[in-house]
C-alpha cells in the first residue's frame, strides 16, 4: 500500500492543487461584491473642480465612463455601486494608452482631458508628449487607459459623507479572461517564472492560437502602426497686394501741402475726404477727438509713441507734358510714415494712387473637419494676434524687403508653438 502512495503521490498533488485553484476561481467570482478590497482603496480623496465634486484615487487607475464605482461603510458587507458618468486627468500627467489596434503608448497628457458618456464615438484625439515628439490619438481607437484619474461622482453622490468608506474599482460583471487581468488591485496567479519551463504558456493558461498569412502562430498579428500625424498649420497664403496709401496730395499753398485722407469723409455720408495742412518737418498724429468737418490730424511730438506721418520735404516744379507739349506745375512731396517703417517715399500730384510699400495679405484656414475661413492681414499688423476655430495665430513678423511674412500657432491641445514662414 505504501509503494503504490508513493508512485501515485504527486499524482494526488497534482489533482488536489488543481482542484483547490478551481474552487477559488469560481468561489471567488461568487462572492466578488463581498470580497475585501486591498487597503489602498481606502486612499482616495474628494476634489472640488467647479461645484462638482470628483474622487481621486491615490493611485493608478484605468476606469471610464460607464464603468462602476462600488462603495461602502466600514464595517460593512454589501457593496453599493454607482454608474460612473465622467473622467477628468489632467494636463502633464503620465499616461499609458493601449488602442484597439494593440498599441501601448505612454506619454504626457498635453491639456485637460475630460471624457463623458459616448466619449468612444468622438471624432476627437488627444495629443501626448514623447520626449520632443507629440502624438494625436483618436478617441475612437483608445481600448483601455492607465493614469491618475479624477471620476466624476453622480449626482446622488455629490454630497456622500466619504470620510469612513471604503470603494473599490474592480468591474466584477461581464468579464472575460484578459479583463480579470487588468484590473487595478486583484490579486491575481500569474504562473511560474522559472527559466526551466520553455512553454510560452504559464500553467492552466488554454493557449490561443492566430492564422496570420496562412500559418498558425500564438502571438496576435501585429498591424501596421498608423504614421500619428501632427495637424497641419493650417493656413495658407492665397494673396498678398500692394495696398494704395491713405494720403493724396492734392493742392498747396505756398511751399504748404495739403493731403486728402482717403480713409476718413469729411463728414458722415459726404462723399468728399478730409483735408489736412501738413507743414515740412512737423510731427502728426490721428485725431482721437475729431468732429465732422475738421481735419484727420492733428500736430504731434517726436516723442508720440502714435506719430503717424512727417512730410520732409515739399517742393513745386514744372512738369512737361509728354502729350500735348505744355507746361504744368506739380506739387512733390517726400513723406515719412512711421507704421510702415519710417522709409521716406515720394507722393506727388500727378499719382491717383500712391503706393508707399504697404501690403494686405490674404489667408484661407484649410483644416480637416474645419470650414474654411479667410482672414486679411496687413502689413502694419506686426505684432497682431487672432484666432480661427479655437486655434490662436500670432504675427510674428513682416519682412516687406525679404517678402516674407512669419506666424506662430498656438493650438491649446500642443505643448509647443509651431511657427511657419510664407514667401510672397
Amino acid at each position: 500500500m505504501k509503494t503504490w502512495l508513493l508512485k501515485v503521490y504527486d499524482k494526488v498533488l497534482f489533482i488536489g492543487c488543481t482542484l483547490l485553484f478551481i474552487s477559488q476561481i469560481f468561489l471567488g467570482r461568487e462572492v466578488g461584491l463581498a470580497e475585501s478590497p486591498s487597503a489602498d482603496l481606502r486612499q482616495f480623496s474628494i476634489i472640488d473642480h467647479s461645484g462638482l465634486n470628483y474622487l481621486e484615487p491615490e493611485k493608478v487607475t484605468s476606469v471610464l465612463p460607464g464603468d462602476i464605482l462600488y462603495y461602502r461603510k466600514l464595517g460593512d458587507i454589501d457593496w453599493l455601486s454607482a454608474e460612473i458618468p465622467s473622467v477628468k486627468i489632467l494636463k502633464r500627467t503620465n499616461m499609458s494608452v493601449v488602442t484597439e489596434a494593440g498599441e501601448n503608448l505612454e506619454g504626457t497628457l498635453v491639456s485637460d482631458l475630460n471624457l463623458g458618456v459616448g466619449w468612444s464615438q468622438s471624432v476627437e484625439s488627444i495629443s501626448i508628449k514623447q520626449k520632443r515628439e507629440t502624438i494625436f490619438i483618436p478617441l475612437k481607437s483608445i481600448a483601455k487607459l492607465s493614469t491618475n484619474q479624477q471620476i466624476l461622482l453622480p449626482p446622488s453622490l455629490q454630497e456622500y459623507d466619504w470620510s469612513e468608506n471604503e470603494i473599490s474599482l474592480y468591474q466584477r460583471l461581464n468579464l472575460n479572461p484578459v479583463d480579470s487581468l487588468n484590473l487595478s488591485g486583484r490579486q491575481k496567479w500569474v504562473g511560474s517564472k522559472t527559466e526551466s519551463n520553455a512553454s510560452k504558456y504559464d500553467l492552466f493558461t488554454p493557449p490561443i492560437i492566430y492564422i496570420d498569412d496562412g500559418k498558425l502562430t500564438a502571438r496576435l498579428p501585429e498591424k501596421d502602426k498608423p504614421q500619428e500625424l501632427q495637424e497641419p498649420f493650417g493656413l495658407k497664403l492665397i494673396d498678398a497686394t500692394k495696398s494704395p496709401h491713405f494720403l493724396k496730395l492734392v493742392s498747396w499753398v505756398g511751399d504748404i501741402p495739403y493731403f486728402e485722407d482717403t480713409q476718413v469723409k469729411l463728414s458722415p455720408g459726404s462723399s468728399r475726404n478730409a483735408r489736412n495742412r501738413l507743414e515740412m518737418g512737423k510731427f502728426y498724429k490721428r485725431d482721437p477727438d475729431r468732429k465732422p468737418g475738421q481735419p484727420s490730424l492733428i500736430e504731434c511730438q517726436q516723442s508720440d509713441s502714435e506719430k503717424l506721418i512727417r512730410v520732409e520735404h515739399f517742393v513745386v516744379q514744372q512738369h512737361k507734358n509728354t502729350e500735348t507739349g505744355g507746361l504744368r506745375l506739380v506739387g512733390r512731396s517726400l513723406v515719412q510714415d512711421f507704421l510702415l517703417g519710417g522709409e521716406p517715399f515720394e507722393i506727388n500730384s500727378l499719382m491717383k494712387e500712391v503706393y508707399a510699400g504697404d501690403y494686405t495679405f490674404k489667408f484661407t484656414l484649410t483644416l480637416p473637419l474645419t470650414p474654411p475661413q479667410d482672414i486679411e492681414i496687413s502689413s502694419k499688423d506686426e505684432g497682431r494676434t487672432f484666432s480661427l476655430s479655437g486655434r490662436t495665430f500670432h504675427v510674428k513678423q513682416i519682412d516687406l524687403k525679404a517678402n516674407r511674412i512669419t506666424l506662430i500657432k498656438k493650438d491649446p491641445r500642443v505643448l509647443e508653438d509651431i511657427e511657419k514662414t510664407f514667401s510672397f
